[in-house]
């Protein structure tokens, strides 16, 4: 049980469930010397039983709460409403505007959703990765002002709000996809 927690302790990576299989190890090396100690004891084997008893009721009520509470970082929940209330199905007409990647949209969307960080929105919509002339932007902070700043070009509107989310549908305003062509062929 010590050497595995000394590993993690020393690990760079500490991500708490990797350390989730030293527990049980850990549970029943102390059930065991419980068991030792108190063995003789009358009392002991009611209250293990209650113990048990209480701590499964816990277990199973809070796993079923929880399954059924709404969480910020759900991405189920975000992939839910992008695709009922706005209607994108197709991730790559989507970007999130964010350090992070967004591992569990990309999880539900079955396909890679890029992170990009503001400075960076205007070269990819340039490139075209917004696939054609509509995009939508995913964001956790109110960055409408930023966006539209960083897609002159774009008509950017307000589409989703959600507890912690903001969706935004981009598209290339009326005549700049002719002024893209023109620019290109002068």
């Amino acid at each position: 049980v010590l050497f595995p927690l000394a590993v993690f302790a020393l690990s760079k990576s500490k991500l708490p469930l990797y350390v989730l299989p030293v527990f049980a190890t850990l549970a029943v090396g102390l059930g065991r010397l419980l068991m030792a100690l108190l063995k003789g004891r009358p009392w002991f084997r009611t209250a293990v039983l209650a113990t048990w008893a209480a701590t499964s009721v816990v277990f199973v009520v809070g796993k079923f709460a929880y399954a059924h509470y709404p969480s910020r970082r759900d991405m189920g929940q975000l992939h839910r409403a992008l695709v009922e209330q706005v209607g994108v199905r197709d991730p790559s007409r989507l970007v999130v505007l964010d350090k992070k990647d967004m591992n569990g949209l990309s999880y539900y969307y079955d396909a890679l959703v890029p992170s990009l960080m503001p400075e960076e929105l205007a070269a990819w919509a340039a490139s075209g990765a917004g696939s054609g002339k509509e995009f939508f932007v995913v964001t956790e902070h109110f960055w409408l002002d930023t966006i539209k700043e960083k897609l002159a070009g774009y008509t950017v509107e307000e589409r989703l709000t959600l507890r912690r989310w903001r969706v935004y549908r981009v598209t290339e305003k009326a005549g700049a996809g002719a002024d893209k062509k023109e620019a290109g062929h002068g």
